[in-house]
Formats: structure tokens, C-alpha cells, sequence
């Protein structure tokens, strides 16, 4: 009887020693498979932003050796929301990701005022507050008419479109 408890317990050790093994593997070859992309010229950051999106982890980005910027922006593609833009580093990326967020949860313009970039910062509030006057405040061509091509969509307004510029 003793000896079928020892039995036992070293069987479930073993058991819990081989799952930790194989967890520990898929993690580390998960990493190297990401940071190696990186070598390569791929981004690590969206390789790891993808896992993170998948399994629904944020938590993921930070093990990435490089781009780290680009996984919080691609899991804030899924879940919108400003706290994991907060972890961007780069303000191209952030002002980005910021935008993204108010374009998909709608009304929210105080985002805005994290923007750096007047065209995506007038963007950001024309698409908030659904008033196109901040179009017409943007000098960037391209973001311009990107501005007046979402705002038409928003207030179902083709008319808006009339303002682009080539």
C-alpha cells in the first residue's frame, strides 16, 4: 500500500515535471521563432503582437527583444483601448494607436489631446466629435483627404468628399 502512493506521487511529479518541460519549450521557441524574424528583417513585435492577440494576452509584448511598440499596436487593433497605448514608445505608433481607439469606440475626444500630430490629432476630433471643420485645418495632403474620406463615411455625407484635394 506504501509503496502504491510513492508510486504514486513520483508519477504525478514526473507528470507535472514533463507539462512544465513542454510549456517552458513552446515558450522559449515561441520567443526565438519571434526575435529571430527580427534578424531577418521581420518584425518581432508583430509576430509577438499576433500571439497576443490570439490568446488575448497583452502581456505577451513584453518579452519581445525588439519592437515591443508594434506588438502593443497590434493587440490594440483587438481590444481598443488607450492604457495599452500608453506602453508605446514611439510617437508615430502611439499617436496611431490612439487614433485607432477613438475610431473604434466612437465618441471618446479627450483621446485626442494624447495625439502629437496635428493631422492625426484633427482627425482624431473631427471622427470624435463628427464635425468636419478639423479637416480643414490639416496642411498634410494625404491626411487631409483621409480626414474628409472618414468623416463622409461617419455622417454618411458624400458631399464631404468634395473637399479632397489632389
Amino acid at each position: 500500500m506504501q509503496k502504491d502512493k510513492v508510486i504514486l506521487i513520483f508519477l504525478f511529479i514526473l507528470l507535472v515535471l514533463i507539462v512544465t518541460i513542454f510549456v517552458l519549450f513552446d515558450f522559449f521557441l515561441i520567443n526565438f521563432k519571434c526575435n529571430t524574424l527580427t534578424m531577418w528583417g521581420d518584425s518581432g513585435g508583430y509576430c509577438f503582437g499576433n500571439l497576443a492577440k490570439e490568446g488575448n494576452e497583452v502581456s505577451l509584448c513584453k518579452w519581445t527583444l525588439f519592437g515591443k511598440d508594434n506588438c502593443y499596436f497590434a493587440f490594440s487593433t483587438v481590444e481598443p483601448d488607450a492604457s495599452i497605448c500608453d506602453n508605446i514608445e514611439s510617437v508615430g505608433i502611439k499617436d496611431t494607436c490612439y487614433f485607432g481607439v477613438v475610431e473604434n469606440k466612437g465618441t471618446d475626444s479627450s483621446l485626442c489631446g494624447k495625439i502629437q500630430d496635428k493631422g492625426w490629432k484633427n482627425s482624431c476630433l473631427a471622427i470624435s466629435t463628427r464635425n468636419p471643420d478639423y479637416c480643414s485645418e490639416i496642411e498634410n495632403g494625404e491626411m487631409f483627404g483621409f480626414c474628409y474620406l472618414k468623416i463622409s463615411k461617419l455622417n454618411n455625407d458624400l458631399s464631404l468628399c468634395n473637399n479632397i484635394r489632389e
